[in-house]
């Protein structure tokens, strides 16, 4: 049954006619009249109707969270810079110059290090978070912001600032100021005019004339945490490896400000470029210069050594005597053959020898790439060489990564464990296969000398070594010769040295921001809260335990609906028509003939009751007590309230006696 508020029947039963009360529709809402299950559009509607504060009042929350969001993310301006990278070939036709410092992927690594990135946070103190009056939305990090920016135009940083949330307060009268670490709690004062914040390791002068009775809040952060968050906002466009340009992304809220920053960092990243390239051409001039004293050195001693054996062998009977007849045209073969023997196999052993000790340094870690360049073995055996080659390679490159990364990196732990491969496993498999080599063939030429020896017996030693010692001295003369040429290479490449990168476009403030969603982010926020409005309207309708549609009584609980009776509600000084007392009346008479129909013949008693105040009872029980008596029965109306009971009013009779008072006897 449908409840009212307040209906005409707490006065006087209803007659027949018409008096001054209000009604409402001819069924109540949900009423399928047969008693069938209600639309699930009307019952949407029906929802809708009962709930539209509920939905007014969600809508309007949601669009306000909508507008407050567009307050926490506002524009973003998006600008862009170019930078060339130049690609050098040798072709005999280009200057003489370096090789190209970092391939593409290192050069992207370079940009977002801490070499590049740190000197622009100081220079544009982009450490600075604020300043701030009030507000729930966070300055951006791109400097000092607002209004109030100019007071940190003089503001320095030291290694030894105090970082964290500052708040600086200036009296009404403008003479003191107050700084205080929100962090600590550590507060420092002072008047205006003086530096601020040396308590805090500041370099600090404001004009704080113009704070009087005002008071700021920003945030002093580190340089590194500053340009992890840079590094990871700048991003890097390269359409593939080997590109010539690179293209360099970043947005901020302040068109002007952003431009300036990413123009910096270009700057910045083009002059570290250059001293990085610089100080790896020096690297290595100062190590051929090293290389070059060694061999110049090795080159006297050789000069030194024959001069002293000619100078002590020059008193001595040589090899000009006059021979036998006979042998004149044979001896000189068989001595050349046989020095050359001899000098292949002290060859032979010396190259061992300085193989052995060679790899006795790898196996100490010491090992000197340029100790196998004037060993003749190692020149004739290319699979060594090619590793060496190597070694000598990844070395450069270790010794080129340092000096921007750390050894931490996983690109320089890669190369540092190709270093030690090859020293420990590769380097020495081949070592050894040569000296295995140099063995079988020392060997083979001890059993050639053996049968020259007995031919050679008178010639004298001091040919040999004389001989010996022309070799050592054209070999130390070639190795000379082969390092200082690369060393005057390396002078001059140091000298003329081209710089491998270069800003070809400047970023510029942009007019128009590339992400600005307030509309977006409003109309997304009136349609959703729209759509969760309606859906809690509807959730509160299936989540609500009152009887409100016809379907809940006959399919939930099994019941027979018996009749309805239309909504009636206060009168508001309108007269209702005989039409809409006629339904009221005639939906009792509905009830009352269902009632007959169901119960049949005899006595009925009728328990009208429901579990909360105003649902009707007091009307369903009175007009349905009168429509009986009209049609003739005898009809007990008993008011089962004893606490409010309202019946005795509405029928114009005495209270007592009352239920109780049947119930006592009284």
């Amino acid at each position: 049954m449908t409840g009212a508020s307040l209906t005409p029947h707490e006065q006087a039963p209803l007659p027949t006619g018409s008096e001054p009360f209000a009604l409402g529709p001819a069924m109540p809402p949900g009423y399928g009249g047969d008693g069938g299950a209600i639309s699930p559009l009307a019952r949407f509607l029906s929802a809708l109707r009962r709930f539209k504060w509920v939905v007014l009042l969600v809508w309007v929350a949601g669009i306000g969270a909508s507008f407050l969001a567009t307050k926490l993310m506002p524009p973003k301006y998006r600008v862009q810079a170019t930078l060339n990278l130049f690609r050098r070939g040798d072709n005999g036709t280009t200057p003489i110059q370096s090789r190209e410092l970092l391939d593409s992927r290192q050069w992207e690594e370079l940009l977002k290090t801490d070499a590049v990135l740190k000197p622009v946070v100081e220079s544009r103190r982009l450490y600075i978070r604020g300043p701030r009056s009030s507000g729930i939305v966070p300055p951006p990090l791109e400097g000092p912001w607002g209004p109030d920016a100019g007071l940190f135009d003089t503001f320095t940083r030291t290694d030894q600032t105090v970082h964290g949330n500052y708040k600086l307060s200036v009296d009404g009268a403008g003479n003191r100021w107050t700084l205080t670490n929100e962090v600590t709690g550590q507060t420092e004062r002072g008047n205006v005019g003086e530096d601020v914040g040396r308590a805090f390791a500041m370099q600090w002068s404001p004009p704080l004339a113009s704070m009087a009775g005002r008071s700021i809040e920003f945030e002093v952060l580190t340089p590194n945490e500053v340009a992890a968050d840079l590094g990871s906002r700048i991003q890097v466009n390269m359409a593939a490896m080997g590109a010539r340009f690179m293209r360099l992304f970043y947005e901020g809220q302040d068109p002007e400000r952003t431009a300036a920053t990413l123009n910096t960092v270009a700057e910045n990243f083009v002059d570290v470029a250059k001293q990085l390239k610089r100080s790896n051409l020096t690297a290595e001039a100062m190590v051929l210069d090293t290389q070059l004293t060694s061999a110049k050195a090795r080159l006297d001693q050789a000069q030194a050594d024959l001069q002293a054996f000619r100078v002590q062998a020059i008193t001595l009977p040589n090899e000009g005597v006059p021979i036998t007849a006979g042998t004149q045209q044979t001896q000189p073969t068989v001595i050349t053959d046989y020095l050359g023997q001899r000098r292949v196999v002290d060859s032979l052993k010396r190259e061992q020898q300085v193989l052995r000790a060679a790899m006795e340094q790898a196996r100490t870690g010491a090992l000197a790439v340029d100790r196998f360049e004037g060993i003749g073995a190692v020149q004739r055996a290319p699979e060594l060489k090619t590793v060496l080659a190597e070694l000598s390679t990844a070395e450069t490159q270790r010794r080129r990564m340092l000096d921007s990364l750390t050894p931490d990196h996983q690109d320089v732990r890669a190369i540092t464990a190709r270093i030690t491969d090859l020293r420990t496993s590769t380097l020495p498999r081949y070592v050894d296969a040569v000296l295995e080599r140099l063995a079988s063939e020392e060997q083979r030429m001890e059993a050639r000398i053996g049968t020259a020896e007995r031919e050679l017996r008178e010639i004298p030693r001091r040919t040999i070594q004389e001989e010996e010692l022309k070799r050592e001295l054209a070999i130390a003369d070639e190795q000379y010769r082969d390092i200082n040429r690369r060393f005057e290479l390396s002078k001059l490449q140091e000298a003329s040295s081209l710089p491998d990168i270069a800003i070809l476009d400047r970023a510029a403030p942009p007019v128009e921001p590339q992400k600005n969603r307030a509309a977006f982010i409003l109309a997304l926020g009136t349609i959703a809260s729209l759509v969760a409005a309606l859906g809690l309207a509807f959730l509160l309708d299936l989540l609500d335990k009152r009887f409100r549609y016809s379907q809940q009584v006959t399919s939930d609980l099994g019941l027979t609906i018996l009749g309805a009776v239309p909504e009636i509600r206060r009168a508001k000084g309108t007269t209702a028509s005989a039409e809409e007392a006629a339904q009221v009346v005639e939906s009792f008479r509905s009830i009352r003939l269902n009632m007959m129909h169901v119960v049949g013949d005899g006595s009925v008693c009728l328990t009208i009751s429901s579990p909360m105040p105003g649902d009707g009872k007091s009307l369903i029980s009175s007009n349905l007590a009168l429509s009986f008596a009209e049609a003739g029965f005898r009809t007990i109306l008993v008011d089962g309230d004893i606490r409010r009971g309202e019946l005795h009013r509405t029928f114009g009779l005495d209270r007592r006696p009352g239920l109780l008072d049947y119930l006592a006897r009284e």
